[in-house]
């Protein structure tokens, strides 16, 4: 499986530069697709336009960093202090390793040249053409041990601190005893996440027939739906379903009581099931998700999914449900 940092080393030697190789690395996370963090960071390669000034892999990593917590109110100064103060700890890191962040000093290269009329140092025309990457590029700059660093830095100083003390595990729901486990949380958490955005008659409609215990075995044994409890070695927080499809996986249920809402376990879910996708050679994730159901929609983007369709589908007794379709790609 990939790591992340694995995969900012993998789109430098593509060819990307390096302020994309570590943005693109990361901006899923935040709901940032791929196509988009190319070109956000297209123009800070090079030192920033090919000038060499502050390291193209590091403002990928301040990038990074604005996504986390960037102030969005002008009147923020609190949120603008926070950010600042995150990037000069990314900042600092980087010059603890290296001793500067400006390319052309990362490089050792000289900005300056003697001017033929004057003898006096002026400072070279801007060389804005690529070099091509061949092998002895990539042999002689250092560029690709520099995307490496700034994505170790952006793990150790950006996520695995938000993500320490996050920890689920899943575990196969196999038995009677682990369905009606399933059932419980399902009757609690749908009654408390759909009200206000379906009827009281279709909750109690969709429970029955969708996550009673019968429809539940039903599920898995003809339609081949693999329910886990989610376990955070303390309590059974909630659940999931999933179908494994020819070259997807289908999430049809992701639920968390709301005591283990915000905070990090939806996150630390998903990124399990990828995990698992990626493990087995699967190139895509997709769920469905209530258009009125607005906080799921956000968190499903910063997880990484893009929104790609909408379906309203007929389950019966005069209900419907109206669905966006998001989608995940994982290669």
């Amino acid at each position: 499986m990939e790591t992340r940092v694995e995969k900012a080393q993998r789109l430098f030697k593509e060819g990307y530069n390096c302020a994309q190789a570590v943005f693109a690395a990361y901006s899923d996370i935040y709901g940032v697709d791929t196509q988009t963090a190319l070109r956000i960071a297209a123009s800070f390669g090079g030192g920033m336009g090919r000038m060499r000034e502050v390291c193209g892999a590091l403002s990928g990593a301040f990038m990074i960093a604005g996504l986390e917590n960037g102030a969005v109110e002008g009147s923020d100064a609190q949120g603008k202090k926070a950010n600042y103060d995150l990037v000069n700890v990314i900042a600092n890191e980087f010059k603890k390793v290296n001793g500067t962040i400006i390319c052309r000093e990362l490089l050792g290269l000289d900005n300056k040249e003697k001017s033929n009329c004057t003898g006096k140092s002026v400072e070279k025309k801007i060389d804005t053409t690529p070099e091509p990457r061949t092998e002895e590029y990539y042999k002689k700059r250092p560029c690709e041990e520099m995307v490496s660093l700034c994505a170790n830095i952006i793990e150790d100083v950006i996520l695995k601190p938000k993500n320490q003390g996050i920890h689920v595990d899943f575990m196969r729901v196999n038995s009677p005893d682990d369905v009606m486990r399933v059932a419980d949380i399902a009757d609690k958490v749908w009654r408390e996440h759909y009200k206000g955005i379906l009827s009281d008659e279709q909750i109690e409609y969709m429970i029955d027939e969708f996550q009673s215990p019968t429809a539940i075995t039903r599920q898995m044994v003809n339609k081949h739906y693999e329910y886990y409890l989610l376990d955070n070695d303390e309590a059974y927080i909630g659940y999931v379903a999933i179908v494994k499809e020819e070259g997807e996986l289908f999430i049809s249920k992701i639920y968390l009581l709301s005591e283990f809402q915000h905070k990090g376990y939806g996150k630390a879910a998903v990124d399990k099931i990828k995990e698992t996708a990626i493990r087995e050679g699967i190139s895509k994730i997709w769920l469905t998700v209530n258009k009125n159901n607005v906080n799921a929609v956000k968190a499903y983007k910063k997880y990484g999914f893009e929104n790609k369709d909408s379906t309203i589908t007929d389950i019966g007794n005069d209900f419907v449900m109206d669905d966006y379709i998001m989608e995940m790609q994982l290669n």
